[in-house]
């Protein structure tokens, strides 16, 4: 296996901290961390300047959109 690949053995989850423009119907990824079975960060990945998403109203991100944007 392949070293670099050795440290997602116990990936666990994985969390994202997203921003939505309710008014322009759009989303950007602001970060996003991966995490083990023990609760350690195993990447880390912070955008400074994330391009903006605009979202399909058949995908799934539309049930987000109606749930923060109300």
């Amino acid at each position: 296996m392949d070293i670099r690949l050795k440290q997602f053995d116990k990936l666990s989850e994985e969390k994202t901290l997203m921003e939505l423009d309710c008014k322009k119907r759009r989303m950007r990824t602001l970060s996003f961390r991966l995490y083990d079975t023990d609760g350690n960060v195993l990447k880390s990945f912070d955008y400074k300047e994330s391009k903006w998403w605009d979202t399909n109203p058949d995908s799934p991100v539309e049930i987000l959109f109606k749930e923060v944007c109300q």
